[in-house]
């Protein structure tokens, strides 16, 4: 599994979920708001996301749940004004919370564009490709097997670039 945070500019603050190359979502399509996790008005998570300590804290908050229920290889933080200072605190900080043997690789990225699009493209490429099999057997295609093939071999292709 693995957990993808993001502070976008011009949004309140997310997290995607990964697992098993699929994204989690939920039974309501809810998962990953993780806005909520605290009952914060609008106006006051914006004030905390104004600052990077508070994006930071934020981030630390986040950790001790998701390791516990996901339990991910990779925890990704997008946020391109995170300071030096305080990635490094979130790194000490929670090699005290959690312990080393659990404690995700934590990857730190300027930026959630390319990687928002390469994930829109991968979930639309692999729909595509389940619809066109779907229809395949429908109309009792010769080339079903085929057709069933390269949508296997997508998929699992997302799956290895997901991984990385």
């Amino acid at each position: 599994c693995m957990a993808y945070i993001a502070f976008p500019k011009e949004n309140l603050f997310g997290c995607g979920l990964i697992c098993d190359g699929r994204i989690l979502r939920g039974s309501r399509g809810f998962a990953g708001e993780v806005l909520y996790m605290r009952n914060q008005t609008w106006e006051e998570q914006r004030k905390e996301i104004a600052d990077p300590r508070g994006r930071a804290d934020i981030v630390l908050r986040m950790l001790r749940p998701l390791t516990a229920l996901l339990d991910p290889a990779r925890i990704v933080v997008a946020d391109g004004e995170m300071p030096a200072e305080e990635i490094e605190r979130i790194r000490r900080e929670s090699a005290g919370m959690i312990r080393s043997d659990f404690l995700p690789e934590l990857r730190f990225e300027p930026d959630y564009a390319e990687d928002n699009f390469r994930g829109l493209f991968d979930l639309t490429k692999r729909e595509l490709y389940r619809s066109l099999e779907a229809a395949s057997r429908a109309c009792g295609s010769a080339r079903t097997g085929q057709i069933g093939a390269i949508a296997r071999a997508a998929e699992e292709e997302s799956d290895r670039r997901i991984a990385r």
